[in-house]
This record gives C-alpha cells, sequence and structure tokens, in this order.
C-alpha cells in the first residue's frame, strides 16, 4: 500500500528492461518507467504483464510497453531477453553453437527468435521531431545462421500450434504465461 513499494519495484523492472534514455529516447525512457510502476502500484499480475510487454506495438513516447521492443532491436536480442526475463533460461550461448552445459541447441535459439521476426521499429520525422513505432511490418521468414528459413518454436517438449499468418507472439505469450508451462 506504500508508494515507496512500488517506487523500488519499477526501478527492479526498469533495470531488467534495459530503461535507458540513451538506448530509447528520454520521453521513452520516461513513459516505459511510468508504465512499469503503474503496473506494480496497481498489483497488476505477472503473467499479464509479460503479456503485454510481449504483444507491445505502437509509439514508444506515448505506449511504454513498445519500449521494449525499442530496447532489444534484432529477433536474437529479443529472444534471448525473453528467454532470460520470463523463462530465467539464458540461451545466448546457443545463438553461435549448442549450450555446452545446458540442453539448449542452436536449432532452438533460432526457433525462439523466429517468433520475433515480425516486429520491427520505424523511425519517421514528423513536424521535425522523430517519433519511432513498433509494428508488425517485418519479414515473415527468419532465416537461421544457415540462411535456411526456420519456424518459430517454444522452448522445452511442449509443441505449440503457432499460426503462419497473424502476430506469432501471440502463441508465445500463450505459452509463455500458462500456469501448467513449468
Amino acid at each position: 500500500d506504500r508508494p515507496e513499494y512500488a517506487d523500488w519495484w519499477a526501478v527492479y523492472w526498469s533495470d531488467a528492461l534495459r530503461v535507458n534514455g540513451q538506448r530509447l529516447t528520454p520521453q521513452g525512457a520516461r513513459t516505459y518507467h511510468a508504465w512499469i510502476r503503474q503496473q506494480v502500484a496497481s498489483d497488476r499480475p505477472l503473467d499479464a504483464f509479460a503479456r503485454d510487454l510481449i504483444l507491445a506495438t505502437g509509439q514508444v513516447d506515448q505506449n511504454g510497453p513498445a519500449n521494449f521492443y525499442r530496447a532489444a532491436r534484432t529477433p536474437s536480442e529479443r529472444a534471448e531477453q525473453v528467454a532470460s526475463l520470463f523463462t530465467g533460461i539464458r540461451l545466448e550461448c546457443a545463438n553461435c553453437h549448442n549450450h555446452p552445459f545446458e540442453r539448449w541447441t542452436q536449432a532452438n535459439y533460432h526457433s525462439f527468435a523466429a517468433f520475433f521476426v515480425q516486429v520491427r521499429l520505424v523511425n519517421r520525422n514528423e513536424n521535425g521531431q522523430q517519433i519511432s513505432t513498433v509494428d508488425l511490418g517485418g519479414p515473415q521468414v527468419y532465416r537461421g545462421p544457415d540462411q535456411k528459413e526456420v519456424s518459430p518454436a517454444v522452448l522445452g517438449d511442449q509443441p505449440v500450434d503457432v499460426p503462419r499468418a497473424g502476430d506469432r507472439r501471440e502463441a508465445l505469450a500463450r505459452w509463455l504465461t500458462a500456469p501448467e508451462n513449468p
């Protein structure tokens, strides 16, 4: 019930989510941090918080969660960030080779990154002001290191139906926040 609680956890999540005025725009960082603080203050469940971030689109200076995709700009960075933040899995090693100490393969890594290939950051100049917007106008095909097409797949043994058309991140968000997902 105390505002200090929301302040403290907003700082924690802001660090974890890379809220940074140099990586983001200064206004984007303020909007993102304010959104995070509001989520904590309103006791928003973590599954809803995660879904809002994963499915975010819109103008980064006006929609806090859209900055999630400005902080991590490539499908690989996004896959690493989502895996680390919401599953506790460090995938970085599997980008170039099978993980030496975990079960994650290079195929797992790139299949997970394929969820984020559609997301793009568009910068345009409007009335002398730079406007950054996150939308789904990016490519529909993710190519792995061998330049072969890679289909999106979740981590682990649970198969998930990922539609060929539409926002693939919806399947990821459902799987990630499902109560039965260990």
